[in-house]
């Protein structure tokens, strides 16, 4: 029977693993109610929904299952309370330096870590802090302003650098 355990667990995709050393303290329930479900499911499906809390995380695959409450890795990447504890590596490292050159001095740096939801939304937010606009008053009538790098094209870079953990 745990060889059997052991395969099925082995079938599974990285990210509904279960992590052994996760219960289901570790997940966040009322952001799971209030923020991911209204996102994932029809409003008219969760109105008829009369699955348990646990059933709602199992179908979703916050936990391994309604009776084994332990959470997986997409479980906690999405509404773990400290991702980190479980996966060292869930975060991004934010730097900016004064040049071009890997030894110029650090002008800001952060270690951005949470749930990917949070991740991406502070990482955003350093973005738009360090993406400087530009100010033409001089060239028309009226003053031009253009961002130094189109705010879509950060974005797609630092969530590409996300998806593929790099």
């Amino acid at each position: 029977r745990v060889l059997n355990e052991k395969r099925r667990h082995r079938d599974r995709p990285f990210d509904v693993q279960p992590m052994t050393t996760a219960t289901i303290e570790d997940l966040d329930r009322t952001r799971f109610e209030s923020e991911y479900l209204p996102a994932a499911v029809a409003p008219d499906v969760l109105e008829a929904n009369d699955r348990s809390v646990e059933q709602q995380l199992a179908a979703t695959k916050m936990i391994a299952a309604a009776d084994r409450p332990t959470a997986t890795v997409l479980g906690l990447l999405v509404i773990g309370k400290t991702t980190r504890s479980f996966l060292p590596g869930a975060y991004v490292q934010f730097l900016r330096l004064e040049g071009t050159q890997l030894d110029q001095p650090v002008v800001d740096e952060e270690l951005i870590d949470g749930t990917v939801a949070d991740v991406v939304r502070r990482l955003d937010e350093k973005v738009v802090a360090h993406n400087r606009t530009r100010v033409d008053f001089t060239s028309g009538s009226q003053e031009r302003r253009t961002l130094m790098y189109p705010l879509v094209a950060l974005q797609q870079i630092a969530r590409n650098a996300i998806l593929h953990r790099n």
